[in-house]
Parts: C-alpha cells; sequence; structure tokens
C-alpha cells in the first residue's frame, strides 16, 4: 500500500504543537531536531497506528525519527 508524506504530514498537523510548522519539516530530518517532542511524538504514532491499522513498539518508535523511515515503516507493514 502506498502511503503519502502529505498523510503522515496531516497526521502531525493534528497531533503536534502548534509551536511546529509540519509542513516544512524535512522528511530525512530527525523529528526532535525539527521540535518534535515525546508527547508530540507519542500522540502522533497513536494516531498513525490508528489511521493506518500498524502497531509500532517501543523499539520502532525509537528507530523512526524522520517522516521518510516512518512512511517505510508503514508500506512495509501494510504489503506484509
Amino acid at each position: 500500500m502506498e502511503v503519502s508524506l502529505e498523510q503522515i504530514r496531516e497526521i502531525f498537523a493534528r497531533e503536534v504543537d502548534k509551536k511546529v510548522d509540519v509542513k516544512n519539516i524535512d522528511s530525512h530530518a530527525s523529528l526532535s531536531d525539527e521540535g518534535v517532542d515525546s508527547l508530540d511524538s507519542a500522540s502522533v504514532f497513536l494516531a498513525l497506528e490508528d489511521e493506518f491499522n500498524v502497531k509500532f513498539t517501543d523499539d520502532d518508535i525509537a528507530k523512526l525519527d524522520t517522516l521518510n523511515k516512518i512512511k517505510a515503516f508503514i508500506e512495509s507493514k501494510k504489503s506484509a
């Protein structure tokens, strides 16, 4: 299943504190470097689980630190 970065950005925009400019997050940059804190991250991953019907372990979340990595992970789970 193809997942777009735009879909992921929309979820981030709903869940992340307004101080983070989600539309301008570099898809290759570390989310923490872009201003996404751990509370924001937790709510985003819960929303991503609901939206795409995938599960993230704590280990997954620790490794998925960019939008591109999140996108690739979701696509790999949806195609399995």
